[in-house]
């Protein structure tokens, strides 16, 4: 049966001390509103949003979980791909992980290329160094401009948390 998610709260259910996701989702008519455990995927922690759509089954003769969710997000993705996504207050797509079929990941779109950072590291400290051992020759004249060394360093633009292969 499919029903329209109208609250949630996170609390025990059945007399367990464990925390579960409750739904209270509208299932036959607005005055029908039943409490019901949200079961997600294992590893997937993804709460549906007030209005969306949820599949309720029946698990014995008074106990009903909520197995699915349907958003209003329009399905994009070609067969055997993947999108990871959350949504803001009006329901809309907020960030995303698109994985394709060709192996590639897509983190929000597709605008910028990740770099391996370590291979960037050394070429951009070889060519620093290249630079600071050069002498720069200054102009003639009263002023004389000491020689430039730089400091330039990559080090804190590593992200630590995303890694490539």
């Amino acid at each position: 049966m499919l029903g329209k998610v109208t609250g949630q709260e996170i609390k025990p259910n059945r007399g367990t001390d464990i925390d579960v996701r409750m739904l209270q989702v509208q299932l036959s008519n607005e005055s029908d509103i039943q409490s019901v455990e949200y079961i997600p995927l294992s590893g997937d922690d993804n709460p549906p949003k007030k209005d969306d759509k949820v599949v309720v089954i029946g698990i014995g003769s008074a106990f009903k979980i909520a197995i699915g969710v349907r958003d209003a997000v329009v399905t994009a993705m070609a067969a055997g791909e993947r999108k990871l996504y959350s949504r803001d207050g009006n329901g809309d797509i907020a960030a995303f992980i698109n994985l394709l079929t060709g192996g590639n990941v897509e983190l929000n779109g597709n605008t910028y290329s990740a770099v391996r950072f370590e291979k960037l590291e050394t070429e951009f400290n070889e060519l620093r160094d290249t630079y600071n051992s050069h002498n720069h020759e200054t102009p003639p004249g009263p002023s004389q401009i000491p020689n430039q060394i730089s400091t330039a360093d990559l080090t804190d633009a590593e992200s630590p948390t995303v890694k490539l292969p």
